[in-house]
């Protein structure tokens, strides 16, 4: 099924996912199944690596550590991908309060701190929101090229 430039279907996967290394790698693969069931291939690529750097993201900074007051009971990782017009990526954290994210300027020799650097050059936009019941949401919008790549940056 490979939607068109009058395509108005939305098409939409949730998954959830453990806070661990490992939720990266499946959810890249999530990403890659899904896309290519939905016949938009040309978006594997880039769209897997950006769902790779979120969740790479809310594993390392969006979830409380074990044992802390908040980091109690089952913790997750919400991946979403919706396609309309566009495709968008969305994952929720649990979050830590007052931390953000933002585009880091990385020394040279730094082996961490170009995650949302690759988002904000990829992305054709990319934002975060508080949603009403808590937690973090980070998002990213992959446009397929039927509808240009105009730029936008932060949250709508």
């Amino acid at each position: 099924m490979v939607p068109s430039s009058g395509d108005d279907r939305i098409l939409e996967l949730v998954e959830f996912l453990t806070p661990v290394p490992e939720a990266v790698p499946a959810a890249r693969r999530h990403v890659t199944r899904l896309l290519r069931e939905w016949g938009l291939s040309a978006l594997t690529d880039t769209a897997a690596l950006l769902a790779c750097e979120l969740v790479s993201n809310a594993v390392k900074h969006g979830t409380p550590a074990p044992g802390t007051a908040s980091g109690g009971g089952v913790q997750q990782i919400v991946l979403t991908l919706r396609y309309h017009n566009g495709l968008f990526i969305e994952v929720w954290d649990p979050g830590s309060p007052g931390r953000h994210p933002h585009v880091r300027i990385a020394a040279p020799h730094d082996e961490v701190g170009r995650g949302l650097r690759l988002v904000d050059t990829l992305s054709r936009a990319w934002g975060h929101y508080i949603p009403a019941y808590g937690g973090r949401t980070v998002w990213c919008e992959v446009v397929s090229p039927a509808y240009g790549e105009g730029r936008h940056r932060g949250p709508r």
